[in-house]
């Protein structure tokens, strides 16, 4: 009998060891930061990295959750009723914050304190969001710096009145202002010149274009690989036939709004579900502020737009508490859709929903609980195959399908993945900034692990199943997305997977955020400090170059404008109908025509877009042709546009072209056959 217990005891001590690692991960993964942080600072000190800000940023990140953990959330000194030291994380930092400070418990029969202050700050909040869209609207092709200050402040006032809800139905009064501070900020940009915008953007809409005249999907010739991947191409122009609209607006309806309306939505469904209505409130605000996601949803659309829309649906069902076969049909829809939509963003949900079910099996499997709300593993495995199966047919070319170049992309990336390097592919070219440059232009990808740090840790420590979840799994998907980049690996592009990394990491920035001002005693003071803290979040997502291409408030040397005028959009029709060779331009231009050139079809965009050719700035090709458009724009004289620095994709630095590349063409050899408000088109005399 004894040995019985013995070999009983001998075999639970594992589980009890693993359990007890697993209620103090969070202080691990603190301590692991900080040693991290150290590290990489060390090394960018000897020069094997250049790393000191993201060394800084994880240091810091890292100790803010252990000393607000030592001092707040699981503080030593509470004492039970009874005497008894409260060792429980729940207890301590219970799941919901304090009603006195966040929600009143019945707001039916409650009035609030000093009503009229809050409707003094409503009328504030209208004012500084109608003053800023005044300023835009007077403004050409710019938008002045006290446009960007009142944005932030606006967006600030809002995130004060959510941490202290007024009224019963507050909820619905929150969204309608994130969506509308939203759409102030996106339209901002988007309608700031009379292009679209974005690298990526150009060839998405002329695809679209082509699709919403011919009214079927452009051949592998003109679509490529979105011949298997026509959602995002179907939805813009779909958005465009139904209210007659140009291409532009109809982006703006299909994708602009889509990405602010239903991400807004479920990311709040799921706050809701798994806190409270608060903590989704200002998870959908700050989403909606984080410069990563103005990319991916306005300023640069790809396919993964429609992705970032899906993947916040599927989180929601996952973790919705009621079940039923219409949930799992959406389910189902959401995960086809994604299927064929983009591969490398459906890889990046694949492996999310991978690291929620496993993390979330482990878990429940460790504390003998039911299992609350994985994804089912049926559908997990449908998922897979379902990619698996269609990835292997997609082409590439006419020879490969996508299948096949994916197993020479790794076996790539194990042989040459690191030939980029650490620096040029987290931080890009160097170039000279100024202090408060450097801190503005490298923001965009510090500010976001300032806060996700402790925010995960944060739920890491929490004893609700499925928000240890969704730290566990955030933090291993930040550690593969920015530690690949310090490898010096670029295949997976993992820069794209940071719109979707923000949508499951956002809540708990959100948690953290509410509860690191919960210390302060004086309630006036916790909402001058979370005043203070939305305002230079959203100051700083706003102002990063990666989203004001067309108005840089910083690093306006370096910044490629990638929206066009009037002027350089009619050059492009002419010129494209005049030219029957190639057409040679800068890069920076380079959308433009495969946009707005050519006729509107399948046989006129085809013709076009195999005659366009990058202009060759650097003079490496001296081949000459007589049937080839050389055109030059004279705002490149001052605008700096991407020069390829080696051979290797993406490998570019920002500068202006020279003077002599503009004497070349004036005094050489060539007919000046288009001018028009500083565009010049040049072909080269006959002999």
């Amino acid at each position: 009998m004894d040995t019985d217990k013995r070999r009983l005891s001998v075999l639970q001590l594992p589980h009890e060891t693993i359990k007890y690692i697993f209620d103090k991960l969070d202080i691990i993964g603190g301590l692991f930061g900080a040693v991290l942080g150290i590290i990489v600072i060390i090394l960018s000190f000897i020069g094997v990295l250049g790393q000191y800000y993201i060394g800084f940023t994880i240091i810091v990140g890292s100790v803010s959750y252990l000393l607000l953990r030592q001092y707040n959330f699981h503080s030593n000194q509470i004492k039970a009723e009874n005497g008894n030291q409260i060792t429980d994380p729940e207890i301590l930092c219970p799941r919901k914050p304090p009603r006195s400070f966040l929600y009143p418990k019945n707001t039916d029969n409650i009035s609030i304190p000093n009503a009229h202050k809050w409707r003094i700050l409503d009328v504030i909040f209208c004012f500084v969001l109608i003053f800023a869209q005044i300023l835009w609207y007077t403004s050409d092709c710019t938008r002045p710096d006290l446009y960007f200050i009142l944005i932030a402040i606006a967006s600030a006032i809002l995130g004060v009145e959510i941490a202290i809800p007024q009224s019963k139905g507050s909820a619905l009064s929150m969204l309608l202002k994130i969506l509308y501070i939203s759409f102030i900020i996106r339209s901002g940009i988007f309608f700031n010149y009379p292009s679209v915008m974005g690298s990526d953007a150009f060839t998405h809409a002329s695809i679209a274009e082509v699709l919403s005249n011919s009214h079927f999907i452009p051949p592998f010739e003109i679509s490529g690989k979105y011949f298997y991947y026509p959602i995002l191409h179907i939805f813009i122009a779909t958005a465009k036939i139904i209210p007659g609209v140009d291409i532009k607006t109809g982006i703006l309806i299909a994708i602009g709004l889509g990405s602010i309306i239903i991400p807004t939505l479920f990311i709040y469904l799921l706050g809701k579900t798994l806190c409270d209505s608060q903590i989704g409130l200002l998870g959908a605000l700050l989403f909606n502020l984080t410069n990563v996601v103005i990319v991916r949803g306005i300023t640069n659309i790809t396919a993964g737009s429609v992705t970032l829309c899906c993947f916040s649906i599927i989180l929601y069902f996952v973790y919705r508490d009621k079940k039923s076969y219409v949930i799992l049909a959406l389910l189902i829809t959401s995960i086809v859709l994604i299927t064929i939509t983009h591969q490398l963003t459906t890889f990046v949900v694949l492996l999310a929903l991978c690291c929620i079910t496993l993390t979330s099996k482990g878990i429940n499997n460790l504390n003998k609980e039911k299992n609350k709300a994985p994804p089912s593993l049926i559908v997990l495995t449908l998922f897979g195959v379902l990619i698996l199966f269609y990835w292997s047919i997609t082409e590439l070319s006419s020879a490969n399908s996508f299948f096949e170049a994916m197993v020479r992309a790794v076996r790539s990336m194990a042989l040459e993945g690191g030939a980029y390097g650490a620096d040029k592919l987290i931080v890009g070219q160097q170039y000279h900034y100024t202090a408060i440059e450097t801190l503005i232009v490298q923001s965009h990808y510090l500010i976001i692990p300032l806060l996700v740090i402790p925010g995960i840790l944060l739920w890491i420590s929490s004893k609700d199943s499925r928000k240890k979840t969704i730290g566990i799994s955030t933090g291993l998907l930040f550690i593969v997305a920015y530690g690949i980049p310090l490898l010096g690996i670029r295949t997976l592009l993992t820069g794209r997977w940071l719109p979707l990394l923000v949508a499951l990491s956002i809540l708990p920035v959100s948690d953290f955020v509410i509860r690191s001002v919960q210390p302060i005693k004086s309630n006036k003071l916790k909402k001058i400090t979370l005043f203070v803290l939305i305002f230079f979040f959203s100051l700083i997502m706003i102002t990063t170059p990666a989203i004001n291409r067309d108005n840089p408030i910083v690093a306006k040397e370096t910044t490629v404008r990638d929206q066009f005028t009037h002027s350089e959009i009619q050059a492009v029709k002419t010129t494209s109908m005049i030219s029957t060779g190639d057409v040679k331009i800068d890069s920076a231009y380079y959308g433009t025509y495969r946009l707005y050139g050519g006729e509107q079809t399948i046989i006129g965009k085809g013709n076009l877009w195999s005659r366009i050719r990058s202009l060759d700035v650097l003079g490496k090709n001296k081949e000459v042709t007589y049937d080839t458009l050389y055109i030059l724009r004279e705002c490149t004289l001052h605008e700096p546009i991407p020069v390829r620095q080696s051979d290797l994709y993406g490998d570019s630095k920002n500068i202006p072209l020279s003077e002599d590349i503009f004497n070349h063409f004036k005094l050489g050899d060539y007919n000046l056959i288009y001018h028009s408000k500083g565009i010049y088109g040049y072909n080269i005399r006959g002999p």
